[in-house]
């Protein structure tokens, strides 16, 4: 049989397998990836079971399948080269392991050293946060993990001889299990520090998945929604048909099951706009109140609420009732003090709701507006 032949029948054979493999284990990766989803929205406290929706992406399919694929052919590829130069009495003959050559004890003590020191490192400036502060941190961090993984695999078999040294000669059995793992350790140490870091990498993977997950949930809790900002055309009548265009352009107008204009902005309509809005009745009111930490925050914070920043209540109210919120009713010369879950902390916003539950007056542009609750997205 020539070698073509024998790499034909071996290709086929294989890419058979794959096919299988991939009609099997395809769908239950699907089926498992769904379950997983469930149980961790569930664990972290997204709930969302009832309204969740299945969702598969064809061309994800079609890159695994072709990188599944590929992976296999050049492992073949190599497994093919290797042996083909082998003459016909070694792969007839029963294969033998090779002896490794042995370095001084001292090397892989030095190496297995030198590897917990790096890991040690590289966990200290992950903890401590170090690694976050500039990209050239995180890849030493990374630099450093890596080869402490590596030399540690590669320098533990001192600490097994070591072990095996200290052991008592009657023990032959003990001596001999040890002897197996020493040698498993020393023609596998690459291998071992690969799955480790592998194994690492998919923890922290999972780990972050579940984090972003529990902030986003406690952070948000509205639907996803954009803001879309278009400072370059002159007339604001432009500003949302510029923006479709942008979004047709780049195939994403039907990404979004609703595009309106939010209206918002600063006062114009007087010279001395930086002292168009007055409130001092509210500031009254939060002097009035115990001192303390909060108190002192608002106070200090409010102070420079001179030039409000306005939105426009019936986009506001669009938006609430996008949301599955009710919407907001106004009076005449009625305001709603807008103030966003994440610049606010929980007892500044009882607080403040107690201030306003008395229903201040302020003044806008010398015009009296009677302030409501806070309402936030």
């Amino acid at each position: 049989m020539r070698r073509s032949k024998l790499f034909g029948m071996l290709l086929a054979e294989d890419c058979l397998i794959s096919i299988l493999a991939m009609f099997i284990g395809l769908p239950v990766a699907v089926v498992l990836s769904e379950i997983v989803s469930l149980v961790t929205a569930k664990l972290v406290g997204m709930g969302g079971i009832i309204g969740h929706q299945f969702s598969l992406s064809w061309s994800a399919i079609e890159w695994t399948m072709a990188g599944f694929l590929a992976i296999k052919l050049s492992a073949l590829l190599i497994l093919s080269r290797r042996i083909s130069r082998q003459e016909i009495d070694a792969l007839l003959s029963q294969s033998t392991n090779r002896t490794k050559k042995q370095m001084p004890s001292v090397i892989y003590g030095l190496a297995a050293i030198c590897g917990s020191v790096m890991l040690a490192v590289a966990y200290y400036m992950a903890i401590q946060e170090i690694a976050w502060t500039k990209v050239s941190m995180m890849g030493l961090t990374l630099l450093l993990g890596i080869i402490g993984t590596m030399l540690l695999f590669y320098g533990i078999r001192a600490l097994i001889a070591l072990i095996v040294k200290k052991g008592k000669g009657n023990k032959q059995l003990h001596v001999f299990t040890f002897r197996q793992i020493q040698e498993n350790v020393i023609h596998q140490s690459n291998s071992m520090a690969i799955s480790s870091l592998l194994i690492l990498a998919a923890l922290c993977c999972f780990g972050a998945g579940v984090g972003i997950a529990g902030t986003n949930n406690l952070s948000s809790s509205h639907v996803i929604d954009y803001t879309f900002e278009d400072h370059t055309a002159e007339d604001s009548s432009q500003v949302l048909p510029n923006i479709k265009a942008v979004l047709k352009e780049n195939s994403l107008e039907n990404q979004f099951s609703e595009l309106f204009e939010m209206r918002v902005g600063r006062i114009r309509t007087t010279e001395d706009y930086d002292n168009a809005y007055s409130m001092n009745a509210v500031m009254d009111s939060l002097r009035s109140l115990p001192q303390s930490e909060d108190r002192d925050v608002l106070l200090n914070n409010l102070d420079y609420a001179t030039y409000p920043y306005l939105i426009c209540l019936s986009d506001y109210n669009r938006l609430l009732k996008l949301s599955g919120k009710p919407a907001l009713q106004l009076g005449e010369k009625e305001a709603a003090v807008y103030i966003d879950t994440e610049f606010t902390t929980v007892s500044r916003t009882a607080m403040l709701n107690q201030v306003l539950a008395g229903q201040p007056k302020v003044e806008l542009m010398v015009v009296r507006f009677i302030l409501q609750e806070r309402f936030s997205l």
